[in-house]
């Protein structure tokens, strides 16, 4: 109390003789501490120090002192709490009924992939776990750590993969590997050769062709020369291509081995036949062609293959001067030619067609060849020309797009530009037809060779079309709200709009009139594959129904799939609706409608509302096939290839199959890749299976997409395992597929079963699934 009241006096004191209003707390360098500001003095930090450090006493905030309590009502009040102290304690150690259960102990940390692999391995001696965790490993660039688990693998030559392992640590021990060591390079290359292993193959050809200095390997063009050729027979995709290209660039160059036109010729030959992958670059295939024209017999012996190879060059799609050879050889305007080929006129318009596609002005010479009349090689007839079949079908945007193009300066200075904005302002003018805005709207929205489509504009002209009470379209009109609405649908050239293009469609066919059956068939067609709605069988059928029993070819056509597909237990079919299925199904197949000859076909085979009649699905299919229609060959490649039946031959089936892959079938990717998975009619090539599944999966079928997978997963000879590629191609073929298909995918990622377990692309897809009306994907997201 006394230093307290001593301070009160001298602290004033002090300020009153040194002239110093206030004193500072500074650091050695003359700024304000942590703990200070510049108008704050040490006694007051001080004081506001010890305030907030005393310890708060119950009388606190109270005006007077509370009186200070006797030290036996102390002492009782700490043996109170001791008491309470003690109980707690008592408690805890269970000796209590009405105490809380103990919480469970940690679970155990869960060991990583790695972790349980490495535990097999040292553990449990498991060689396959040895196999994965030596991939594993390289996989997460780890290849040091892979050496041991490698070399064991390579040792054995028990695992299929000996090969790989050997050809991995060939890898590693390379000059650019993570050991280099030339000795061992040489050793485990030559191992994974002696176990035939493809990429192997390739590496120690192509270094025997060029030599590889680096890892000592001198060159030895014979030696490299057999090993490419052993590459190719094995069929390996992309490194049967490239030693075929090697070897061909050889033969056709002689820069390491002679040249040999004969030899160019045969390896390209047998590349032709090793995929259905294209094998053959454009530029390979054009100096291929040319080695045919230059070899003995020229067009003369060979002029089948050559047009073959022509044909097979995509540069015929993207350069006009090969577009135009094409033209002038199926019009026997060719000298060259004409005396061994005869004239195609049907491939002489297309190939035309894809000549004006790609330059209009060296097409117009040939307009009037092929349609029998027509102006002078010159701009201003051949525009004339382009307006009066412009005329002549005013719906058809071809020749819009012909037309439009040749006014984008084409012809230089013979055309104003302005000519082109006048032109492409009159199409959709207040004065054209209904006819002629249909053909603008079609245009608008997918533009031309040299003129950008206008998505918007030829939404606006289709909407100019649907401006009016719809129960007063024309035909025109009609077709201009089924295709905007398709095109809302999918999604393609124009906005997609799932929801309004079906709410604009649903309101059209309430007008129950014959205009509303091109929209009843295309809801159908939706409803029944799940595409872009739920899958619903029942609505399906009601909204075809009407328009099927009234002769109209594609509704009855749908009506026969809906039934075809039907799988509603609580509504079974009968008799009488399977006999009418086939009714419906068989007129529209009387029309020509192509898809419906083909379910006919299948109905035969199945005796679905017909007795079975294996034969007469073979008409229908060989018919089809005569005239080269792809999913008529995936029909006679599932009848020949069904065991049940009299017409059973895998080898006809086969052939069929590869003939309808190469059209570009899908179902006919799927059955040939399944031919080669399991050696029906041809021998196994788990590669080509693999091809033709991944070209499948890559158009949206699902179970090419499986299979591919299941090979990628598991591996197989000539196949090497890649699960990152089996996920993708899985995910590919549902990207844009039915939510059923993407609920599929949901449970896969979940169950672990064919791919690895990933949680977080399980819910991906249930949710992608329960977006578009899965209710089963959305129990799973929530």
């Amino acid at each position: 109390m006394r230093a307290r009241l001593l301070q009160k006096i001298l602290v004033p004191l002090l300020v009153l003789f040194t002239g110093h209003p206030t004193v500072h707390a500074k650091d050695v360098y003359g700024n304000n501490t942590s703990w200070t500001n510049s108008d704050t003095t040490i006694y007051n930090i001080q004081r506001e120090r010890r305030a907030q450090e005393a310890v708060p006493q119950w009388w606190s905030n109270l005006g007077s002192p509370a009186p200070t309590p006797s030290w036996m009502k102390s002492e009782a009040e700490r043996r109170a709490e001791q008491r309470l102290r003690d109980r707690e304690a008592y408690n805890r150690y269970d000796y209590d009924s009405d105490r809380a259960p103990a919480p469970p102990p940690p679970p155990p940390k869960p060991l990583t992939y790695t972790q349980y692999l490495e535990r097999e391995v040292l553990d449990h001696r498991d060689r396959q776990a040895q196999e994965t965790l030596a991939f594993h490993y390289l996989s997460f660039e780890k290849p040091l750590q892979a050496i041991p688990h490698l070399e064991m693998i390579a040792f054995l030559k028990k695992s299929p993969r000996a090969g790989e392992a050997a050809y991995e640590l060939s890898r590693i021990a390379a000059a650019s590997g993570a050991a280099p060591d030339r000795a061992r390079f040489q050793k485990y290359l030559t191992e994974a050769v002696a176990l035939g292993y493809p990429p192997a193959l390739f590496a120690q050809g192509s270094a025997w062709i060029f030599g590889d200095e680096k890892n000592g390997v001198t060159p030895a063009p014979a030696k490299g020369e057999a090993v490419l050729h052993q590459v190719i027979k094995t069929g390996d995709g992309w490194h049967s291509r490239a030693a075929g290209k090697i070897l061909f660039k050889e033969y056709y160059l002689g820069a390491h081995l002679p040249a040999d036109p004969a030899k160019a010729i045969a390896v390209t030959q047998r590349m032709h036949k090793i995929t259905t992958i294209k094998a053959v670059d454009n530029d390979h295939e054009d100096r291929y062609t040319e080695l045919l024209i230059a070899s003995p017999g020229g067009w003369a012996e060979h002029h089948e293959e050559i047009i073959r190879s022509i044909e097979r060059n995509f540069g015929s799609m993207l350069y006009p001067d090969k577009a135009e050879r094409m033209t002038r050889i199926y019009l026997g305007l060719d000298e060259e030619v004409a005396a061994h080929v005869e004239p195609n006129r049907e491939k002489a318009a297309e190939a035309l067609r894809n000549l004006a596609r790609l330059s209009p002005a060296r097409a117009l010479p040939y307009l009037s060849v092929v349609l029998e009349a027509g102006p002078q090689h010159n701009p201003a007839g051949a525009y004339q020309i382009l307006k009066k079949l412009q005329e002549d079908n005013p719906t058809d945007p071809k020749w819009i797009s012909l037309t439009a193009d040749l006014l984008a300066n084409l012809y230089g200075d013979n055309f104003e530009p302005a000519l082109l904005q006048a032109y492409l302002a009159s199409l959709d003018s207040p004065k054209a037809t209904s006819a002629q805005l249909l053909g603008a709207a079609r245009y608008f929205v997918t533009g031309g060779q040299r003129v950008r489509a206008d998505s918007e504009r030829g939404v606006r002209t289709y909407e100019r079309l649907l401006s009016k009470d719809r129960y007063a379209y024309d035909e025109h009109e009609y077709t201009a709200n089924l295709e905007l609405h398709r095109l809302q649908l999918v999604g393609t050239a124009v906005p997609q709009q799932v929801p309004y293009a079906l709410q604009q469609l649903e309101d059209i066919i309430s007008n129950e009139t014959s205009d509303t059956y091109p929209q009843r068939a295309l809801l159908a067609s939706v409803y029944r594959t799940g595409l872009y709605a739920p899958r619903d069988l029942a609505r399906a059928r009601s909204i075809v129904s009407i328009a099927a029993h009234h002769d109209y070819p594609p509704a009855e056509y749908e009506y026969a799939a809906t039934l075809h597909a039907w799988d509603n237990p609580s509504e079974p079919l009968d008799d009488s609706d399977r006999e009418s299925a086939f009714s419906l199904l068989k007129h529209a197949a009387d029309t020509g409608l192509t898809e419906a000859r083909l379910l006919l076909a299948q109905f035969y085979r199945e005796g679905f509302g017909v007795a079975k009649d294996p034969a007469q699905a073979l008409a229908i299919y060989e018919a089809g096939t005569a005239t080269e229609i792809p999913a008529a060959f995936a029909g006679l490649a599932a009848l020949r290839l069904d065991s049940s039946t009299s017409l059973h031959d895998e080898a006809a089936g086969f052939t069929a199959a590869r003939t309808g892959a190469d059209l570009g079938d899908i179902t006919a990717l799927y059955l040939a890749g399944e031919c080669y998975l399991n050696g029906r009619g041809t021998a196994v090539d788990a590669g080509e299976a693999v091809a033709c599944f991944h070209i499948a999966a890559d158009n949206g079928h699902w179970p090419s997409a499986l299979l591919a997978a299941r090979v990628l997963v598991n591996g197989a000879p000539g196949v090497e395992r890649d699960p990152d590629r089996a996920i993708a191609l899985l995910e590919l073929a549902a990207k844009e597929n039915t939510n059923d298909i993407q609920y599929a995918l949901g449970q896969l990622f979940r169950s672990g079963d064919l791919v690895p377990a990933n949680e977080e692309r399980a819910r991906h897809w249930f949710k992608r699934a329960a977006d578009r009306g899965h209710s089963a994907a959305a129990d799973q997201v929530r």
